[in-house]
């Protein structure tokens, strides 16, 4: 279940060039300067016209709020990821190659405190929590374990099923499974 509330259309100037996304993997309440936005009931994405510039948005989840400021960008989209582990937010950079359909751009983003190690096809990358890292991917599977920076301990492993098109974002906490969002891929949990 979704609602949206038509007040917030009168808060917004006529030259709206922007989207907000919002990608809930849990309910949550949204507002806006104490006005609701949107109400997800279930899991699922809500897109938004939203003015660009300076904003603070409040997301309701299993009654803990968290206040997100954020920069809408002057075109393009703005993605916010509600996940069980937490909230992330980016405005991604424009891609300067354009991307081919058949390959899609895959960011890789920490939620919480800290950092996490990437193992991508046998490649380490360490990804601090305010540094999502952004990789153009082939289509097929790729594998991906999920590790504390000293590689101790792994958190999650898998496959990233490459099936093109579109933007991916793989949000990863520590102790949790990673959390997809987008349509360009799927993701695969293994237990080796």
């Amino acid at each position: 279940m979704c609602y949206f509330r038509p007040m917030l259309i009168g808060l917004l100037s006529v030259a709206i060039a922007s989207e907000l996304v919002i990608d809930a993997k849990v309910p949550v309440d949204i507002h806006h300067a104490g006005q609701p936005v949107a109400r997800l009931a279930m899991p699922g994405r809500v897109h938004l016209d939203w003015e660009p510039g300076a904003v603070t948005l409040s997301f309701d989840v299993a009654g803990d709020r968290t206040e997100l400021p954020m920069v809408i960008p002057p075109s393009g989209a703005q993605w916010v990821i509600v996940g069980r582990s937490g909230i992330t937010t980016t405005a991604p950079a424009p891609s300067a190659t354009p991307v081919i359909a058949t390959s899609a751009m895959v960011e890789f983003r920490v939620s919480g405190k800290g950092a996490a190690l990437i193992v991508l096809d046998g490649e380490r990358h360490v990804v601090a929590s305010a540094e999502p890292w952004t990789i153009e991917l082939s289509p097929g599977g790729h594998t991906v374990g999920v590790r504390t920076v000293d590689g101790s301990y792994q958190w999650a492993q898998g496959t990233l099923d490459i099936v093109g098109g579109g933007p991916l974002i793989l949000q990863v906490s520590e102790g949790r499974v990673p959390e997809l969002s987008g349509d360009a891929g799927h993701w695969l949990p293994s237990s080796r």
